[in-house]
């Protein structure tokens, strides 16, 4: 059986408790010590991540900020480009309708002048026909009275055709 010798057991636990009270000067204080400031550090650290973050997070939160501001000022400077180019495509269509139109105009201006020409070409023949038939009529009759009255009622027919004709 075990035997427990009481004054061995005493000079245990006076040589532990001066063992104690030696580690808790030498050692202990100066690890404790060492413990607190390890511990102060980390809370510290732990501040600094925590402002870190929260540095982070508010840039994050500015970045974000500032890509919607882009994103809108890019759709309205794209949407004033669509408005010029349609401004653009407006003006450039109504220049080729204003261009297509003087030159239907000057083409009707060309044909009627090129009509009055021939109108006139067509009297001046007929005149200069009219006047010969006039004149081969008033050969064949004897009378120059009658010749007369014919080449004025002639002349005034002639007049009467080329007015109507050209005013037209």
């Amino acid at each position: 059986m075990i035997e427990i010798n009481p004054g061995l057991l005493l000079a245990q636990l006076v040589t532990f408790l001066i063992a104690v009270f030696i580690l808790w000067k030498a050692a202990w204080k100066p690890l404790s010590l060492a413990l607190s400031k390890r511990k102060e550090k980390i809370e510290k650290d732990l501040a600094l991540i925590e402002k870190a973050y929260a540095t982070v997070k508010r840039v994050e939160e500015e970045y974000r900020s500032l890509i919607e501001v882009v994103e809108t000022e890019a759709d309205h400077i794209m949407e004033e480009r669509k408005e010029e180019a349609e401004k653009q495509y407006q003006r450039t269509l109504n220049e080729a309708q204003d261009a297509a139109e003087k030159i239907r105009q000057k083409a009707e201006l060309q044909m009627e002048k090129e009509r009055e020409q021939k109108t006139q070409e067509i009297a001046q023949e007929i005149v200069t026909l009219s006047l010969i038939l006039t004149e081969r009529l008033l050969k064949q009759t004897a009378d120059k009275q009658f010749h007369e009255r014919l080449f004025q009622e002639a002349r005034e027919q002639i007049r009467a055709f080329q007015r109507t004709n050209l005013k037209h």
